[in-house]
């Protein structure tokens, strides 16, 4: 015996068609997630196999070059002849001077160095020296410390062509400036107080931790404190530089600000007409006002598409009066006499009318009527 299946209540479907609705967009937009990261970590590591070679190349040509000069002696060629070239020898081309993005994994999420921090470079020229944080670059965990790793860059031939003139002596091809340096190659160093005299003294921190992560709803950012790891000495964060704003003679004051100075009136316009011009286009279609030039000027204009009037012949000129005669005078009104004389002809001619409905019947029911057929 078939046993009957039982039916789901309908609140239970419609739950249920929600559901797998809700979980059918959320496996689409994870597709495209995943696709849009395999996206930019591909472009990522490609990035940085390209400056990782380009970095490589250089080095082997400089090596090489240094080799053969060692073994020349005093016949090793001259790399540098002109000035030019001079000042060539140990710079870097734009494309070098920024390092390739990290993935978004390898990102520091809570960065315990920014800017105006004091912090010692571990490798490098400038190796054990401190210097101060001007800019940090979040997309590749770089620093970039004031006056510390300091390198030519190369200026580009557009830049050289625009600023020289045709009397200007021999320009400079390169111009220095700071580098980034990676995030691990630097230590932060903060006046700790020593713990034999208690006199502040600049102290390496090897390792930072972040405690205390907060966030503000008022203003939707995200904020931490940074302490020594293992110690939990809480170190502050740098203060900024304070400035005073400049005041000039030509700053409006506050009581002439807070003053009304503007009373809106069903009299008077908001604002000159001139200022109407400037927001919303004079000759608009959208406007609903136009001055009466503008108006003269559309209407010569409408007047000229209808084109110049035909000549017209005596007789056309004639019929064309009459008919303004005959609208002039508007439609006819039947009087009550006319429709008295329409009635007497129609009583005259009602026998006449009569036969004709007759035999028109009897042409419609049995066809034709005969014709006699005239006598020999």
């Amino acid at each position: 015996m078939l046993r009957a299946i039982p039916r789901k209540p309908l609140p239970r479907v419609l739950e249920e068609r929600v559901a797998y609705a809700k979980r059918q967009a959320q496996r689409v937009l994870d597709r495209k997630r995943e696709k849009a990261r395999r996206f930019e970590l591909k472009t990522t590591l490609a990035s940085q196999v390209e400056y990782n070679r380009a970095l490589k190349r250089r080095k082997m040509k400089s090596r090489a070059d240094e080799m053969e000069d060692r073994w020349l002696g005093p016949l090793a060629p001259i790399r540098a002849a002109s000035e030019h070239e001079k000042q060539l020898v140990n710079s870097i081309s734009q494309d070098e001077q920024s390092r390739p993005k990290v993935t978004a994994r390898e990102r520091i999420k809570y960065w315990n160095i920014v800017p105006k921090d004091r912090v010692v470079i571990l490798k490098g020229a400038d190796k054990h020296k401190i210097g101060v944080v001007k800019q940090v670059f979040k997309d590749n965990n770089t620093v970039v410390v004031e006056g510390m790793n300091m390198v030519n860059i190369e200026l580009p031939k557009y830049l050289l062509e625009a600023a020289r003139g045709p009397d200007d002596p021999a320009p400079n091809y390169t111009y220095s400036r700071e580098m980034p340096i990676p995030l691990d190659d630097i230590r932060l160093v903060y006046p700790l107080p020593c713990p034999e005299t208690g006199i502040p003294t600049d102290t390496i921190i090897a390792e930072l931790e972040t405690v205390g992560v907060y966030y503000d709803r008022e203003t939707g950012n995200r904020g931490w404190k940074r302490a020594v790891k293992g110690d939990g000495t809480i170190i502050p964060w740098p203060k900024g530089d304070k400035t005073e704003p400049e005041t000039h003679d030509a700053d409006t004051r506050r009581m002439d600000v807070d003053r009304v100075s503007f009373n809106p009136t069903l009299l008077k316009e908001p604002f000159p007409g001139m200022v109407m011009d400037e927001l919303r286009n004079k000759y608009s279609k959208f406007r609903t006002r136009h001055d009466s030039e503008y108006l003269e000027k559309l209407w010569a204009k409408e007047k000229a598409k209808e084109g110049p009037a035909m000549i017209r012949t005596p007789l056309q000129e004639l019929n064309r009066k009459i008919r303004l005669e005959k609208k002039a005078l508007g439609k006819p009104e039947l009087s009550e006499d006319i429709l008295e004389r329409i009635g007497r002809v129609m009583a005259q001619n009602k026998p006449t009318l009569l036969e004709r409905i007759r035999k028109a019947s009897q042409q419609d029911q049995g066809g034709a009527p005969q014709q006699a057929q005239p006598s020999a």
